[in-house]
Order: structure tokens, then sequence, then C-alpha cells
């Protein structure tokens, strides 16, 4: 049989449907009045009645009534008849009503613009106006707040009518209530359609309540251009917001999620999942800091910190010592009781440092047989992503007989992987030649390279001495090349464009 209730849109045709299973005759009205005329009749097939005739209703083949081109004059009550095959009659009422514009049916807040959801910072109290325009039927409002739940009192509502559809004002104070960092507000719309669902708009009113750092001692190192992922609460918190320390301790929000997982990222490089989680996408140093998440327990609010870094080692994790080619086999052959080496280490973050050791099997030996003394530590900044680190040293051999020393320089990373590189210092005691341990690391290269030095310096010496005489020839010649040309000069300018007598100059100034 028929629905009590049947919804249509205003403007388009609506059927009352009824599926109604054998019947003779049908009789719709349009008003539960007595002695009324109906406006649609269907007696073995045939239609009849005034509103079939002018066209605002129609019949189907099985009773159902189809009002053409819906407008607000066609809601209410419908009364039907039905006479059945056995001569039984049967009668019921539907309600029509008529709905327009549902999809602006969602409330929106003022102080929040067209989002579903805002979070206002450092606001105690907040008047906040929210309404539901130009809709079909009238919408109701309500205020409440969650943390705890309760109704908001003092609210004014207002209903304004224009043409066939309404307006719907709602506002109301919020009010912080609770020692909470974050309390939230919700304004409802309630349409009494069954089609339609309640929709609301979430507020997060923030405290000026600071947040204290409680951050443990343990920072997280993270690689550079790594996804991760920082956890916060399950799914069941109502409203998770991400907030990071900035350079003047005060904490700026990231993103925040609430019921219904609705959520607003407010910086760029930052995705949340639906449980709440903060997920970077691309790490990279401007994310390094301080991030904590607020959460809510039901009974409490609860804080969630985490302290991040990021973690850049070079390809080669070894360190470097100037002027060793060969890590595994680098030796200095010096003469000389004193010197310096350079370690360094191009390309890691955070700040590492270089430590440079004596190596020995005997500790008493070892430390009695050489002296170390930094003389400079530094780094520098590479590409604002990693750092090139440099350690050089003094050292002193306290040993007056030939001995060989070793040292290393090495580096702990924060992931706590311990990497050194050693060098040896082979110092021979009464010989004439030295080797500075920053050049070549053995004695008969060195020597090898002075001979060649040697030679070189030699055949530029006998080369120079040949240039200079060419050079002399060459001034010599060029002399008197000169002296011929002004003697040809005057004999070509007699009787020529310059047409005078010329003194001829005595013959030994020629």
């Amino acid at each position: 049989m028929c629905q009590t209730s049947v919804y249509g849109q205003l403007g388009r045709n609506v059927e009352l449907e009824c599926n109604l299973a054998a019947f003779r005759r049908v009789y719709w009205y349009d008003s539960t009045e007595r002695n009324t005329s109906p406006i649609a009749t269907m007696v073995n097939t045939i239609k009849g009645g005034h509103g079939i005739e002018t066209g605002k209703y129609d019949l189907i083949d099985d009773g159902s009534l189809v009002v053409t081109n819906a407008t607000v004059a066609d809601e209410g009550l419908y009364h039907l008849m039905v006479v059945g095959t056995d001569s039984r009659t049967e009668t019921l009422d539907i309600y029509l009503v008529l709905y327009a514009n549902l999809g602006e049916a969602t409330p929106k807040v003022d102080i929040c613009g067209d989002k579903k959801s805002c979070l206002l910072s450092n606001s105690m109290n907040k008047s906040a106006q929210c309404s539901v325009q130009n809709v079909r039927p009238v919408a109701s409002l309500s205020w409440y707040s969650e943390c705890p739940r309760r109704m908001l009192d003092n609210i004014t509502q207002i209903n304004i009518s224009r043409g066939d559809l309404f307006s719907t004002y709602s506002t109301a104070n919020l009010i912080q209530t609770t020692q909470r960092h974050f309390q939230i507000f919700i304004c409802k719309s309630v349409i009494q359609l069954t089609l339609s669902q309640p929709l609301d708009v979430i507020v997060i009113l923030e405290n000026d309540i600071p947040i204290r750092s409680k951050f443990s001692s343990q920072t997280k190192f993270y690689h550079y251009n790594e996804q991760i992922q920082l956890e916060c609460s399950g799914n069941s918190a109502k409203y998770a917001v991400w907030k990071r320390r900035s350079a003047f301790n005060t904490y700026d929000t990231i993103a925040y999620v609430v019921t219904g997982g609705r959520f607003e990222i407010l910086q760029q490089g930052y995705e949340l999942t639906a449980g709440g989680n903060l997920i970077i996408t691309n790490f990279a140093v401007h994310n390094e800091g301080d991030y904590v998440c607020v959460h809510d327990d039901d009974e409490e609010e609860v804080y969630r910190f985490h302290r991040i870094k990021m973690m850049k080692l070079p390809y080669n994790p070894l360190p470097n010592i100037a002027g060793c080619f060969d890590e595994e086999n680098c030796t200095f052959a010096t003469s000389e009781k004193t010197g310096h080496l350079t370690c360094y280490l191009v390309g890691v973050r955070p700040l590492a440092q270089l430590e440079w050791s004596v190596v020995s099997e005997n500790d008493l030996l070892s430390s009695s047989t050489v002296e170390l003394k930094s003389v400079e530590v530094s780094h520098a900044t590479d590409d604002a992503q990693s750092y090139d680190l440099y350690h050089t040293i003094h050292y002193t051999i306290l040993s007056v007989e030939s001995t060989e020393v070793y040292l290393s320089c090495s580096v702990t990373y924060p992931n706590r992987e311990y990497y050194g590189t050693r060098a040896g210092i082979n110092f021979t005691a009464g010989t004439e030649h030295s080797s500075d341990t920053t050049g070549s690391p053995n004695t008969d290269e060195f020597t090898g390279d002075y001979q060649m030095l040697m030679t070189i310096v030699a055949c530029a010496t006998v080369t120079l001495a040949s240039l200079m005489i060419m050079v002399t020839i060459t001034c010599a010649i060029v002399r008197n090349f000169r002296t011929a040309r002004n003697i040809d000069s005057r004999k070509l300018f007699r009787g020529s464009y310059y047409d005078r007598p010329l003194t001829r100059a005595p013959d030994h100034h020629l």
C-alpha cells in the first residue's frame, strides 16, 4: 500500500506511490473534507477528475498519483479511497512534504567561513553565528560543546521566510569552561526529513594556556627525504591537534583532525592519517624540531611530544686524513719530531666531532712515545643540509730513537655507529732528510719527486740562457737595419714630395 509521508522536490514531478494490487475504482482527494470532488479517478482503467483534465495530476496503472511541477500549494494532506474487486472499500491519508536546496542545508559558522571545521587560536571567548539559508523545510539549529558534552544556553535563534524558502540564524557565545588547551563547540542543523541526516560545523577554540614542554632527552634521527610518521592517538579521540615549537618558543599549529574524519592541513609538507598521526612526506632540515600532539581521551587532555632531527651520512663514512691515499696502509716517513695532521669529513649531519687518538697495544708505551695537541677544530656549512668537518692536531714524537706510532681519527654518528681511520708516523732518528706529514706518505717517492724537480730547473736554466743570447743577436740586427734604412730614406726624399734642398750631414754622423 501507500507510504504515510512522501517527500518531493519543489518544482519537480512527485509520485505518491501506492502499488495497489487489484482494484475497480480509485479516488484521490486533495482534502479530507466531505462533499469535495476528487482530483483524479480511475474506473476500470479509465481516468477522470478535474485534476486529470487540467493536467495538474496524473495516475499510473497501479493507482499511484503523480503531482506535476509541484509547488508549495500542492504540499499537504491527500486522501485516497480504493474500491477493491471484492467491493470492499479502503481509505488512506498521505502527507506530501516538499523540500528544496538540501545541498545547502549544511550550516555555516561566520568565524569559519565556508569550512566545515575551523580552529581559533588564543581565544578565551568568541561570539559565533551559525546559519542555514534558503532551504525548505525550515532547519532547526542547536549549539553544544564537547568534553564534557552539554547544550549551550543563551542561544538567539530566528527564522526568516523568503518566498518558498527559509533561512535560520542561531547566535551563541563560545566560552571556555574547562582548563583544557582546546574545547570543541558544534553547531548542528536538523531538517525534519527522513532522507536528511543531521549536519554540523565544528569549532575548535584554543585556550591561552601555554604548552609546557615535556620533551625527553631522546632524540629520533631520520634520513634526508625520508617519509616519517609521528604517532598521536587512536581513532576514538574527538580531536587531535598537531603543533610545532617555533624559534620564539611558541607553538604554531600544523594540522588538526576532529570527529568524523574532518581535518585541515595548515602548513605544506604534512599529511594526517585517519587516526591523527602526522606524516612528514619528505623529511628535510626545515622539518627538524619539537612537535606535540594534543588530543583527548574522554577523561583528560593528553600531550604527546616528539623531538626529531635529520641524519645525513657521507657516502664513505670513514674520516679522511690529508695526504693519505690508501686508507688501509697510510704511513708518513719523517725525521722531524713535530708535525701536523689534518682529518676531515665532508657532508654529515648533525654536527659530529672528529677525535684524534693514539693507537697502540700498549697504552703506557703509546702515551710516552707521542704527544697530541689540537690546533684547529672547525666546520663549514655545505648546502644547509650538511656540514664539512675538519680537525688539525700538532704531534710531538717524544722518543729519541727511531720508532713508529699510529694515530687514529674517528667519528661516532648519531645512530651510535663508530668509524675510524688510522695513520702511521715512521720516525727515523739521525737522518738528514725529512718528509712533511701533510704530503706524500714515504721518503722514496719524495726523493724521486725532488730529483725530477731539479732536472726541470736545470733544463729551464739552459733554455733561459739560450733565449737571452738570441735576444742579444736580434737587437744587434735590428739596430744595423735601422741605420741602413735612414741612409736610403734620405736618398729617396730628394726630388719627391718634399721637393726642397736637404742639408747633408757630415759623414761622421752617418
